[in-house]
């Protein structure tokens, strides 16, 4: 049996409910309860503030790139050992992507998991979909500023898009003082049997959002922990956790047994570079390949280390390497770690932030450039030193056989916005599937890296709920 668990999503982006999910497993915790939050999406940035709040890991899950397998893994792995687990809806609850034909998205479709037929069918991914296929109830953060009764009118409209998505409950944000406040619960309560959780006033709001915080990591880490302990004290008053609590349930999906192998382990002995640097992996990725019985050794890039010399594969995953150029470009003893691998044949695999590490030069966001390893023919340029955002999901299909996956096998992932290809000399890594054709990466003999982050292979199988 999976823990009680709850979806936080909103009305629109940048609503608060990162912010409000971070202080309300504070204050679960506080009242001695197990809480562990999931992230829906690819926003590690506010996965790593998540598990900051939690003390404990938050991986993520996205409906749209994810197998059902390995979406059910994470699930059971995240509430394994915890009493409530609060998941993170990505973006605005009905937020997704467009439903696109075969020829642009590639053979397998987008599958149609958890979705009802109707004027809302039309997007996949989003955190309703998540909703529908684990059977999830949804807690709704509205924004209120400027609207007494048009708020109740924003909810009615969501109450009715799905009948699949239960919407349990609702926390106002942005209200501006007494008189808005008692206007908008007149307002629910004469329309709803929707419980009100909480409210969030206007000079309150400002603090929920947490991608002013920074970077989560060592070094942004006494920041991050006064601003997460700012919004649990300024909250603490104005949710109702117990009745959270009570609102709570056990996904009605079962929960597979056995961990996922998302995607092939590149080696046996794989070197992972951990540090503030490369903080954007997957844990789902990496747990999968302990599970096949591969071993990971975490090596420093920023503290100069190089890959342990027995480790047959390196992987330098996302982060906010735009941060760090200068020190990555300057740390000789992490650069030539990386020239010994290659020379010895070793498979060096890099996504994201890390694939700035592997490039002739990366320009940074001041527009100086930097000379990096230089393994792969590439120029790159950083699009922002602390981003770990999407510039939007993508399959793709790799073009050359390596450990990661065998020619022509196709993966499911997100563009991040860690950069942008400048120059590229010589084969790229994948190509997109459908029509467009658009090339991602390069690859050099056993140095492959790209800004794509792969989160599960393809295919993706529909499971239709009645």
């Amino acid at each position: 049996m999976s823990a009680p668990a709850i979806i936080v999503s909103g009305c629109s982006r940048r609503c608060g409910k990162t912010g409000i999910t971070m202080a309300l497993s504070r204050l679960v915790a506080r009242r001695g309860r197990r809480v562990r939050a999931l992230g829906i999406g690819t926003d590690r940035a506010a996965a790593g503030h998540l598990a900051s709040a939690t003390g404990y890991p938050c991986p993520t899950i996205d409906g749209w790139s994810m197998r059902l397998e390995t979406l059910a893994s994470v699930m059971r792995t995240a509430g394994a050992d915890a009493d409530l687990l609060l998941l993170d809806g990505s973006g605005a609850l009905f937020d997704g992507l467009p439903k696109a034909l075969p020829a642009s998205r590639g053979e397998t479709g987008g599958g149609a998991r958890g979705v009802t037929q109707g004027p809302f069918a039309d997007q996949e991914g989003s955190a309703a979909d998540v909703a529908a296929l684990l059977g999830l109830p949804v807690l709704l953060v509205v924004d209120a500023a400027g609207q007494d009764v048009s708020a109740a009118a924003v909810v009615d409209g969501f109450l009715r898009a799905r009948d699949d998505v239960g919407i349990v409950g609702l926390i106002l944000v942005n209200v501006t003082g007494a008189q808005q406040s008692a206007r908008l619960h007149r307002s629910f309560e004469a329309r709803f049997s929707l419980a009100v959780l909480g409210q969030v006033e206007q000079a309150e709001a400002r603090m929920l959002d947490v991608a002013a915080i920074g970077p989560p990591g060592a070094g942004n880490r006494l920041r991050v922990e006064a601003e997460i302990a700012a919004i649990e004290a300024a909250l603490a008053d104005r949710l109702d956790v117990e009745r959270l609590m009570r609102l709570a349930r056990p996904a009605t999906l079962d929960i597979m047994a056995g961990p996922a192998v998302p995607l092939a382990p590149i080696g046996q002995r794989i070197a992972l570079a951990d540090d503030d640097a490369f903080s954007f992996r997957l844990p789902s990725v990496v747990d999968g390949w302990r599970a096949t019985g591969a071993e990971i050794l975490p090596f420093s890039p920023l503290a100069d280390e190089a890959p342990p010399k027995h480790a047959d594969a390196v992987y330098l995953p996302d982060g906010p390497c735009g941060f760090y150029l200068e020190r990555l470009a300057t740390n000789r003893g992490f650069v030539k770690g990386l020239h010994a691998a290659a020379a010895r044949d070793t498979f060096v695999y890099a996504e994201g932030g890390g694939f700035l590490s592997l490039a002739e030069a990366a320009i940074d966001t001041t527009g100086r450039s930097h000379a990096m390893a230089g393994l792969l023919p590439v120029r790159l340029e950083a699009r922002g030193a602390m981003q770990a955002g999407s510039l939007g999901m993508v399959e793709v299909r790799a073009r050359a056989t390596t450990p990661l996956a065998r020619r022509g096998l196709r993966c499911r992932g997100h563009l991040t916005a860690a950069g942008r290809m400048v120059e590229r000399r010589g084969a790229a890594l994948f190509e997109a599937c459908g029509d467009g054709g658009a090339e991602f990466g390069a690859i050099a003999g056993t140095v492959c890296g790209s800004f794509v982050q792969l989160i599960d292979r393809a295919p993706h199988l529909g499971v239709v709920r009645s």
